[in-house]
């Protein structure tokens, strides 16, 4: 008799695999059930079922249903003589009693399982292994026994000589004596690499993607009368590249300088690969402008507090202006301080920013002594900033103690002015500072490159705060400055159309195009010039710069002069040029920090580059022009009323009907609580 034991997941599966390594059928042998499979807690500690099966070569079909021999392992019942397919229901049976068993005493059975997984752990050293094979450090082993033929189960595709001979078959007998070798595939990556330089060139960095090998190799197995050989994937990272071949990559794309070789052996090495620097410049060392250090306030603090009776406003204490005395340290120049040049990993030389000295320019009143700026008077200081270059003065103060009226004459004065009276009609304030009058402003012009601060109301009077030019003019020489650009460039398409260039007025002057275009398309473009010589004409005294008037004369020979002159491009596009450059040096002269404040308004024209507040009662009929803020407390009836960052007003309009018209930019907002 011959024996062969079989294994499989089931006791069903360990008879058919038994059955057909052994090509025989059920009636030719006879089974022993030695081990039923056995499902631990969570996957640990799970049996397969183990059959001997007994048989003999000239062995006879004796029964379609052959018996079964033995004991249940786990009960010790007798199973002598019981049919093999009334044998297989039982197990069905027991499998589900078992599970439920399992779900009971889920404690006690993983503490059974981990001790049962330890007793195979080290089954070689508790048990015999007499008959057995089993794999261990990835090499096979086999003891023979004259009752037990070891057998093994081979993973598909797996390419396995026994001496010398390939085994087609997925099982095999095996003894100590065969010669039993195992073919795996290997299979290889090469290390994909590449070096890029950074945009400031102060790093050269390798981005890298190991190479590796797969190598197979058996997988270790307990020792067992029948085991399945698998195999298992073991990953060696194994570059195709060497630091001298990233070195000769780093030589041949002119990288040079800071080149790190443990940066480059720890990108080989390492497994995950990724990005690594390895080579690093020097970045330069930008060089520090040179700073003006202030030692005195020349903004004016609000010193006031909260007051909800209006009368009791004090608009002179209002604004703290600072002063300085005769000899008094305004600011201390501190120079510029080199920088230090860098070097890219080419080894090229990276200069830094070069830094600025300061332009100090001293005026009225302050003097520069070493790196001090000093005050030689008595008065405010002022210190201007524009970019690099820094403007200081000191200017004197005016204080008028009564009103101006024809008594007194106009006041013109370039520092600030203080009037403790009224100023009446027809009278004229122009400051280069800021002006405060206590009293009310009645039928006159107040004109302060800075603050206003009116203490009673204003009267049919105008008045402008923080610009040099009227800011009307300025919005008025903005849109015929964007008209006149797009006139031109509508003359330029004109011209260099294949159809004007063969007509006979190709070398004629355009000044009869400009009057055809502007009756064509810019019809209210007459209109609009008229109205910029009439404020040109009203604002002459106070216009510094002379462009303005050339403008308006060249705009006038153009547009308006019988007969007409001729007027080539060249002559337009400079015409552009000027206007461009007084709309630019107008709104770099405004000062957005002059406001105007005073009590209430009649009829008169309130404008300013910065705030404007009335805080009465009321604005009656006037025109109200702001580059920010508007606030009235009172009520606003009549008149045009524009804000360019938006507006606060208590009351709006009347029970009359008065046209009131209120404005702002894209991105002012207009809050009005009660609405008439």
């Amino acid at each position: 008799m011959t024996t062969f034991i079989s294994k499989g997941r089931t006791v069903k599966e360990a008879i058919h695999l038994g059955l057909e390594a052994l090509q025989l059928d059920r009636t030719q042998v006879e089974i022993e059930v030695l081990q039923i499979e056995k499902r631990g807690l969570l996957g640990i500690g799970n049996k397969d079922a183990t059959v001997k099966l007994t048989y003999q070569l000239d062995t006879t079909v004796t029964s379609p249903n052959p018996s079964i021999k033995g004991t249940m392992p786990e009960t010790h019942t007798s199973i002598d003589g019981m049919g093999l397919d009334d044998f297989l229901d039982y197990l069905n049976q027991a499998s589900s009693i078992e599970e439920d068993i399992h779900e009971k005493n889920d404690k006690d059975d993983i503490s059974q399982t981990i001790s049962e997984a330890s007793d195979a752990i080290h089954y070689e050293h508790h048990q015999s292994l007499s008959g057995k094979v089993w794999v261990k450090d990835g090499q096979l082993f086999v003891k023979d026994s004259e009752e037990h033929q070891p057998s093994l189960k081979l993973e598909k595709g797996l390419l396995v000589k026994k001496n010398g001979e390939t085994i087609e078959d997925t099982f095999i007998f095996v003894k100590e004596k065969d010669e039993v070798t195992f073919f795996f595939e290997e299979a290889s990556e090469p290390t994909e690499w590449k070096i890029v330089e950074t945009d400031d060139k102060l790093k050269a960095e390798l981005r890298i993607k190991p190479g590796i090998e797969r190598q197979l190799k058996l997988k270790d197995t307990t020792p067992g009368y029948q085991v399945t050989i698998e195999t298992v994937e073991d990953i060696v990272v194994k570059q195709t590249i060497t630091s001298s071949d990233i070195l000769a990559a780093l030589t041949e794309r002119g990288v040079i300088y800071g080149i790190d070789e443990q940066a480059i052996e720890s990108a080989l090495s390492s497994k995950q690969g990724g990005l690594f620097v390895i080579a690093k410049g020097e970045a330069p060392v930008d060089g520090i402008d040179g700073r003006l250090e202030e030692k005195i306030k020349t903004r004016p603090e609000n010193d006031s507090k909260d007051n909800s009776d209006l009368s009791a406003i004090d608009y002179r204490e209002r604004k703290k202006i600072p002063n300085v005395e005769k000899g008094q340290v305004l600011a201390i120049i501190h120079p510029a301080i080199k920088g230090k040049s860098g070097i890219s990993v080419r080894g090229e030389d990276m200069p830094p920013r070069l830094a600025r000295e300061l332009k100090v320019v001293t005026q009225k009143g302050t003097i520069k002594l070493d790196n001090r700026i000093v005050a030689n008077e008595n008065g405010r200081p002022f210190i201007e900033r524009r970019g690099p270059l820094v403007k200081t003065k000191v200017l004197p103060q005016m204080v008028h103690d009564g009103d101006v009226d024809l008594s007194s004459g106009n006041i013109i004065f370039r520092g600030d002015v203080e009037v403790k009276g009224d100023v009446t009609e027809g009278m004229q304030i122009q400051s280069g500072g800021h002006v405060t009058i206590h009293q009310t402003v009645n039928g006159a012009t107040i004109r302060a490159l800075q603050s206003i601060h009116i203490g009673g109301n204003a009267n049919r009077s105008d008045i402008a705060s923080g610009s040099h030019v009227d800011l009307t003019l300025q919005h008025v020489l903005s849109g015929l400055y964007h008209k006149l650009l797009d006139m031109q460039q509508m003359i330029d398409q004109i011209i260099q159309s294949p159809k004007f260039k063969n007509s006979p007025y190709k070398h004629a002057s355009i000044t009869s195009l400009i009057l055809l275009v502007k009756e064509k398309r810019f019809k209210t473009l007459s209109k609009d010039i008229q109205y910029f010589n009439q404020l040109v004409a009203n604002e002459k005294k106070y216009l510094i710069e002379e462009e303005w008037e050339e403008v308006n004369e060249s705009l006038k020979k153009i547009f308006f002069r019988i007969p007409q002159i001729d007027v080539s491009m060249d002559t337009f596009k400079r015409l552009l040029d000027q206007m461009k450059n007084l709309i630019d040096l107008s709104a770099m002269q405004n000062n957005e920090e002059a406001n105007l404040f005073l009590k209430n308004a009649l009829n008169s024209r309130l404008v300013s580059a910065g705030d404007i507040m009335v805080l009465g009662r009321s604005c009656i009929n006037s025109t109200i022009k702001a580059e920010g803020f508007v606030t009235v407390r009172g009520i606003v009836r009549g008149g045009e009323l524009f804000a360019k960052k938006g507006c606060d007003l208590y009351e709006v309009g009347g029970q009359m009907g008065v046209r009131t018209l209120i404005k702002t930019s894209e991105e002012g907002k207009i809050r009005i609580k009660k609405s008439v």
